[in-house]
C-alpha cells in the first residue's frame, strides 16, 4: 500500500513524517482550543525569557517542516 501511495503521490519518508507532525500540531491546537484555553493570553502572561523560546522553537518549526522535496518544484511554475 505504501509503495502505491510513494508512486502515485511521489512522496519521500522524510514527506511523510511532516505530514503526520503538521496534522499532529494541528490536533493538539484544536483540543487545547476545544477546552476553552486561549493559546496567547496564556502566552502573554509567561516570562518574556519562555515567550521569546516558544517564539524561536514555533519559527524553527516553520522552517524545518518548510522542506520543500527537491522533485516538486516550484509549485506555480507552470502557470
Amino acid at each position: 500500500m505504501a509503495e502505491i501511495l510513494s508512486d502515485k503521490l511521489k512522496l519521500t519518508p522524510l514527506d511523510y513524517i511532516i505530514l503526520i507532525v503538521g496534522c499532529l500540531i494541528i490536533l493538539v491546537v484544536s483540543i487545547i482550543k476545544e477546552k476553552g484555553i486561549h493559546i496567547r493570553e496564556r502566552l502573554s502572561e509567561k516570562n518574556i525569557v519562555v515567550r521569546w523560546a516558544v517564539y524561536y522553537a514555533v519559527f524553527a518549526c516553520i522552517i524545518i517542516l518548510g522542506y520543500v522535496s527537491d522533485s516538486s518544484g516550484f509549485m506555480y511554475a507552470v502557470f
